[in-house]
């Protein structure tokens, strides 16, 4: 971004050189930054705003299509019968079975039953429909997989499929109430439809379920009595193994014996580890004499007592003796020598009753050892002999329980057959479940399809989301720098400012120079002041000379440099606006209206003579001045030189405080190249509505390796909706370019 400097750099004064050229990465790679969710969604909300026209035009010839779809679409009725499922009293069955019959499952293998094949072919051999032989051929392959309608003739068959997509059977959520309704292009044969529908599954039900019924019964019948046999068997063979060798051997074979060892063997083992760690604690007792005092066993015995009672009395009669004699008094030897003869009766009296106490730990804790021994191996020689039992009665064992488990399988086996043959066999002296007729169909008076409503509303919501999704589409393959944010980001360069689309009379010159405000807004006019104060910002030293330049014709780069130039004479100083634009200039046209091919730069170069003496002096601004490209013939474009060019700015600004140089577009011819390193600034046009970001950073590129002092890019025609920072376009246009420059028939014309 542009650096601030606190100096006033627009109120310098002629003579200063030239300010240094910002220093930016020639990285010209992609800059991926933070994305803000919020601002991207009010981009792409301003971009469908925008593009609101196209949006509209896809909705209007989308909603046309589908209202003329919709009409040529054929009528169709819908017919529908009601029937009510009929349960018969359930009393004499089991909860169980009652329950799953007033659920949902019978209701469902009902509705099931009127989508069937058989059903359906029998209701159009009833209506006419199909031959009699179809019918009977379905009839009897009522288990037929639905490709067996292949064996019917072609045309049959697919209306057969037709019929079936057409036929919906629906269960009324909470009640044992089933539509059928039928599709038809004729009303009165829809309800035709529906009705026999019905009438045929009463007929197929019952003669199924007379049929299912035998068979079943006769199935039950066997099974009970086959099972009945082996039950008995079972039952047989397991007895007469357990009279062979007797229940009673299937006991517990591990006897009280163990039991007991098992209970003791704990006790034991606590005891001992009791008595080890009594036995060494006396074993850590030492020799040190204050320790073995400690111990209450030692300290309480008569004779410690005794042996203390006499040392302290002793030591007492010692303390006075030693105020009275002298060490080498024999009374005071006598008593220190009963002294020590104490102390080493009470030392042999304690080391005595230590080891007595190691003594009596050691005895408990060997007795101990010995009991805990010998239970573990009278405890593992009843072991050993209880498995050798063990092992013979579990061959019996299995031999039994796997007898036991066969008579109880098949015990449970038989009584749910059992069961269900007692069933079976009062539910045969009942009437089955059946469906009665309660709204037969009628003929429709209205269409049911097409749904008009729904189809134009579905086609109002799809050509919409579809305008919008290619909207969103075209605008991400756009290449074109929209927002001041996506340049900087992209190009590494500031943008100096951002211009909206100005709308103006191209027909009157005058109106061209914003800045005079005669037919501009006040926003207008600062856009300049707004370039003016980014480039004064720019740098310690003064700048005098900007060149203008672009990367393709038609960016505009005429406009900003007379615009820009006005606002600096505006501002004070003496500005000469140079031409350089040999091979298609506008500097004249811009300021007179007209191309009259008055002397100018092509002059100067030819005939090597002074600029300033084919200024012209604009009349509203004072401080104006212009120099036009003059009458260009193609060998002068040979003329320009760094040399000359040179020549040609230092008599400019010999004269004048600043001056703006009008240069041809980069890409096409290279003449801005040229002069672009003796200027102190050059400002790249840039179209934000087409000018590919690829493009302008190789201008960038060119220009960096003339050496030429960028200061930054000028954002121009862009839409003035903004979003985030700086303004964004809405439109995407093509560019190109072939020979650039005007041909010397049209130079003579004009």
């Amino acid at each position: 971004m542009i650096q601030k400097n606190s100096n006033d750099l627009e109120s310098a004064q002629p003579g200063q050189s030239a300010p240094a050229a910002p220093n930016y990465a020639s990285d010209y790679a992609e800059v991926v930054a933070p994305i803000d969710f919020g601002r991207e969604l009010q981009t792409y909300c301003y971009l469908l705003l925008d593009k609101l026209w196209l949006i509209g035009a896809i909705v209007l010839v989308a909603t046309i299509l589908v209202a003329s779809y919709a009409i040529s679409l054929p009528k169709l009725y819908t017919a529908t019968a009601t029937v009510q499922v009929e349960l018969h009293d359930q009393s004499e069955l089991s909860q169980k079975e009652s329950d799953a019959q007033t659920g949902l499952e019978p209701l469902n293998t009902i509705v099931g039953k009127f989508k069937g094949r058989p059903l359906l072919v029998a209701v159009l051999a009833q209506a006419g429909l199909l031959s009699s032989n179809s019918v009977t051929f379905v009839a009897n392959n009522l288990t037929a997989a639905s490709d067996r309608s292949t064996a019917l003739p072609a045309e049959e068959a697919m209306l057969l499929k037709q019929f079936e997509k057409r036929v919906t059977v629906a269960l009324r959520r909470n009640s044992r109430l089933i539509d059928i309704s039928v599709i038809n292009h004729d009303p009165g044969l829809a309800a035709t439809l529906a009705n026999l529908i019905v009438q045929e599954y009463l007929k197929q039900d019952f003669a199924i379920k007379s049929a299912n019924g035998k068979l079943v019964s006769e199935f039950f019948k066997t099974e009970y009595d086959r099972l009945n046999q082996k039950v008995q068997a079972s039952e047989q063979a397991r007895q007469d193994y357990e009279d062979q060798i007797g229940t009673a051997q299937f006991a517990n074979p591990q006897n009280d014996a163990i039991q007991g060892y098992q209970r003791q063997l704990p006790i034991a083992q606590a005891d001992l580890f009791r008595f080890k760690s009594a036995y060494d604690k006396s074993l850590a007792m030492g020799t040190n004499m204050d320790e073995l005092l400690a111990y209450t066993a030692i300290s309480a015995d008569p004779q410690v007592i005794a042996y203390q009672t006499a040392i302290a009395q002793q030591e007492t009669g010692l303390l006075a003796l030693k105020q009275q004699y002298r060490e080498k008094n024999p009374k005071y030897i006598g008593a220190v020598k009963n002294l020590a003869e104490l102390k080493e009766q009470l030392a042999r009296k304690v080391l005595g009753m230590r080891d007595q106490i190691q003594e009596s730990c050691r005895l408990p804790y060997e007795n101990a050892a010995k009991t805990v021994e010998g239970l573990k191996a009278e405890l593992a020689k009843s072991e050993a002999m209880s498995q050798t039992k063990s092992l013979d009665l579990s061959r019996k064992s299995i031999r039994y329980n796997l007898l036991a488990q066969e008579a109880s399988a098949a015990s449970n086996i038989f009584a749910t057959i059992s069961t269900r043959f007692n069933e079976m066999t009062v539910s045969s002296q009942l009437a089955p479940a059946g469906i009665s007729l309660i709204a037969p169909a009628t003929p429709p008076e209205t269409f049911s399809s097409p749904h008009v409503v729904i189809i134009l509303v579905l086609g109002l919501v799809g050509s919409l989301i579809f305008g919008c999704a290619l909207v969103i589409f075209l605008d991400l393959f756009d290449t074109s720098l929209r927002t001041v944010e996506a340049a900087e980001n992209y190009l590494r360069v500031p943008v100096l400012a951002a211009f909206p689309q100005l709308k103006l009379n191209r027909r009157e010159h005058q109106s061209q120079l914003v800045v005079l405000g005669k037919n501009s807004r006040p926003a207008d006019q600062e856009l300049f002041r707004t370039l003016r104060a980014s480039l004064s910002l720019q740098g310690k030293e003064e700048q005098r000379s900007f060149l203008f330049t672009s990367s393709f014709p038609n960016e505009g780069k005429t406009f900003a440099a007379c615009n820009f130039a006005a606002s600096l004479a505006q501002q004070g100083f003496r500005t000469l606006v140079l031409d350089l634009d040999l091979r298609l200039p506008h500097v004249e046209e811009f300021f007179t209206g007209q191309c009259q091919n008055i002397p100018g730069v092509a002059e100067v170069l030819k005939n090597r003579i002074n600029v300033t003496d084919l200024v012209q002096v604009h009349r509203e601004i004072p401080n104006l001045f212009w120099v036009p490209a003059g009458n260009v013939t193609s060998d002068q474009f040979e003329l320009l030189s760094p040399a000359l060019f040179r020549q040609l700015l230092e008599q400019a600004l010999s004269k004048y405080d600043r001056v703006v140089i009008d240069t041809p577009p980069i890409h096409p011819v290279k003449d801005a190249l040229i002069m672009a390193s003796v200027v102190n600034t050059v400002i790249t046009l840039v179209d934000g509505r087409k000018t590919p970001r690829k493009a302008v950073a190789k201008t960038l590129q060119w220009l960096r390796s003339a050496n030429a002092p960028i200061a930054g890019v000028l954002l121009n025609r862009l839409r003035r909706r903004r979003s985030g920072s700086g303004y964004r376009y809405n439109e995407f246009h093509g560019y190109g370019y072939g020979h650039y420059g005007r041909k010397e028939k049209s130079l003579a014309a004009r």
